[in-house]
């Protein structure tokens, strides 16, 4: 603000593809409503379809030097049902790159996805590569207002930083604790033959099961045919990958990723499709909430059981380990030369931290790639 002690001067920059534009500040205002009259509707034009839409929360200061940010917030405006009107609700985090992280407020966006032809707008999805892309600005408030918008705090990935460092052990972990929860649920799904698998119509069918049943027979008999099986199970794992994601009891997750006879009648039928009913129906306010905050709270008792389990098997072990354990007192020196160590370190921490985010950032295009995310 222009003066110590007083509100927050809100404005809101936006910012998608080449592109960026910012709304009219409100002054002394803590919950900010833009009005009818005020700067807050943009237009933008469609590079690539799946381009994200940023938004970056700011208090305004007419003094030197940088907007204070607040918060930012990605939007995925893929998954968007075309021509539909949405009235939506994001939590605004300082940073992207961070797992534990608070949210500091929240944002409400009124967003229409204007598409005039469906098919040739899955053909550039298809065919056309993500392009590089730059946004250019007049000075330098505003490309750290828009880099801000984009990236979050933790821009620099290169400079050593505990949080980034300590977020990407903590999503590892995360990644290594879903993949033992699916192997164990397809494990046991697979052999117990439960019929929660595919849902025909309204019935409940163990296909994975008997698929799987299957192709081990046919292994057995023909093994040649081994290099055959992994190219469809590859194939298969996809499939089910699909199922279990529109088996998601929030209409988010299921209606975001359409089935493969959607997007088949939109490349044979184009502009067709609206006549055909092919697409899904709209998701109404606070649809299938009572289902989602049960399932987030059976998943949440889960997590708890096996917490629990590790900790008492980490206890047991800690005691363990402790029987005949010897103190051993290692001689330190002086503080300047800690500090020295301390500061080598850093300067080349920061390299290899960036060599983890890179590896980071392949492992979540391929997270992205098997659970369908759409970017």
């Amino acid at each position: 603000g222009e003066a110590v002690g007083n509100l927050t001067d809100a404005f809101v920059s936006v910012v998608y593809e080449d592109s960026c534009a910012m709304t009219d500040v409100i002054d002394d205002e803590l919950s900010p409503h833009w009005l009818p009259w005020t700067q807050r509707a943009f237009c933008f034009g469609i590079i690539c379809p799946t381009s994200s839409l940023y938004l970056g929360v700011f208090d305004h200061d007419l003094k030197i030097g940088d907007y204070d940010p607040i918060g930012r917030v990605a939007v995925n405006v893929s998954n968007l049902r075309r021509n539909t009107s949405y009235n939506l609700k994001y939590n605004l985090y300082p940073t992207a790159n961070l797992i534990d992280r608070t949210a500091v407020g929240s944002i409400r966006i009124r967003i229409r996805l204007e598409c005039l032809d469906e098919r040739k707008f899955l053909l550039e999805t298809l065919l056309k590569p993500h392009p590089r892309i730059h946004v250019n600005v007049k000075n330098e408030r505003t490309f750290n207002v828009v880099r801000y918008t984009f990236f979050g705090e933790h821009d620099n990935e290169e400079k050593f930083d505990l949080k980034v460092a300590r977020s990407y052990m903590y999503e590892f972990l995360e990644y290594q604790s879903n993949l033992s929860y699916i192997i164990r649920d397809s494990i046991q799904s697979l052999m117990f033959w439960r019929n929660d698998q595919v849902k025909v119509y309204s019935f409940n069918i163990p296909l994975h099961s008997f698929f799987f049943f299957v192709s081990v027979i046919t292994l057995v008999e023909y093994p040649h045919l081994i290099v055959s099986f992994l190219l469809i199970g590859i194939a298969w794992v996809m499939l089910a990958s699909l199922t279990i994601r529109r088996q998601h009891p929030s209409p988010w997750h299921s209606r975001s990723c359409p089935p493969f006879w959607k997007f088949l009648s939109i490349l044979l039928q184009g502009s067709r499709v609206r006549k055909l009913s092919v697409i899904d129906p709209l998701i109404e306010p606070h649809e299938g909430n009572e289902a989602v905050q049960e399932y987030d709270l059976k998943q949440k008792r889960r997590l708890e059981e096996d917490r629990k389990v590790a900790e008492k098997r980490a206890d047991s072990q800690q005691r363990v380990n402790a029987i005949g354990d010897i103190k051993i007192s290692t001689p330190t020196s002086s503080s300047n030369r800690i500090m020295n160590i301390h500061v080598h370190l850093l300067n080349s921490l920061g390299r290899y931290q960036g060599m983890v985010g890179s590896v980071f950032k392949s492992l979540r295009f391929i997270k992205m790639i098997v659970t369908w995310e759409e970017s």
